[in-house]
């Protein structure tokens, strides 16, 4: 229908002129090609930019409106919170760490645990990125303070496997020794009563 219409030529449109203007940084006088256009060049927009941002860090209130509004937000929105946090950290979307959460029966993948109220942690590996699995808050910073080096943490366990041990045989020898006490006291009180 519309392809057998022949074409009607506009005439070009002239392009639309401004008011001259002074900027309001070097305060040159520009033509500028939008309404809305307050510089007369991109050094000129750049400059007002680093004063905008100047004048925002010496107004303590308009960051302290801020602040409230974006705790505010998060408050109201802590999936949309988290699932920023998990973005921008680990490049997680919130649908594959729930599948993540459900993979693991919702418990920690070391100690097996259920997480307290903050949820599982994001443990990964630090050199590459790479995320590994979902911790508790106790055994993600245990990694971590291992630095990740499984040499490190079987040198702890065997530290730990040693001395538990050791306190396992010393509460066993005194427990012995008490029995042994026990005894020896029962049997002085018959000697006596007989």
């Amino acid at each position: 229908m519309y392809a057998n219409r022949p074409r009607i030529a506009r005439p070009p449109r002239a392009p639309k002129v401004y008011r001259p203007r002074c900027c309001g940084i070097c305060g040159e006088t520009f033509v500028p090609t939008t309404p809305t256009k307050l510089f007369c060049g991109s050094s000129c927009a750049k400059v007002a930019g680093r004063k905008a941002r100047l004048a925002y860090r010496d107004r303590p209130e308009y960051k302290e409106r801020n602040r409230l509004n974006v705790r505010r937000y998060n408050e109201k929105n802590p999936r949309a919170r988290r699932a920023q946090i998990l973005r921008k950290a680990y490049g997680l979307t919130l649908a594959t760490y729930d599948e993540m959460v459900g993979q693991q029966n919702g418990r920690c993948a070391i100690c097996r645990h259920l997480p307290g109220v903050k949820g599982l942690a994001v443990d990964h590996d630090h050199g590459t990125g790479v995320v590994r699995a979902l911790l508790c808050g106790n055994c993600n910073p245990g990694l971590g303070k291992f630095m990740d080096d499984p040499a490190l943490l079987r040198a702890a366990a065997s530290y730990l496997e040693h001395h538990c041990a050791r306190l396992e045989m010393m509460a066993n020898a005194q427990a012995a020794a008490d029995q042994a006490a026990m005894e020896a006291a029962a049997r002085a009180e018959m000697r006596q009563v007989a």
